[in-house]
């Protein structure tokens, strides 16, 4: 009977070693290897957009729907007065108007 007890506690020894060998197997692969989640939150998370240097497309079509307002039927209002004069293609290029110098040569041919 001593010797049934004896080999029960031996096999509970080694019952014993073997699992808290596995634990301190998993405790170092745990302490060695950062958890995913915690590598995750450190990356930035970047977009395709971002990774090509392009505007990501919703905030391109915001700019593209500001600009149509701005220029249409929703641009504000502004009076002919306070419009801005547009300069013809003569003066853009410094050149006289052709009217202008049509009359020139008319009234020199009068002369």
């Amino acid at each position: 009977r001593n010797t049934k007890i004896h080999s029960m506690v031996k096999i509970l020894h080694a019952v014993s070693a073997a699992t808290m060998a596995c634990c301190l197997l998993l405790a170092v692969v745990q302490i060695s290897s950062p958890p995913r989640v915690a590598m995750q939150e450190k990356l930035p998370a970047n977009t395709v957009w971002q990774q090509i240097g392009a505007q990501e497309p919703h905030a391109a079509a915001n700019r593209v729907m500001k600009q149509n307002d701005d220029t249409g039927y929703k641009a504000r209002k502004v009076q002919l007065a306070q419009a801005p004069q547009a300069q013809s293609v003569w003066q853009q290029i410094g050149a006289q108007e052709p009217h202008a110098a049509a009359n020139r040569v008319m009234k020199q041919n009068d002369d």
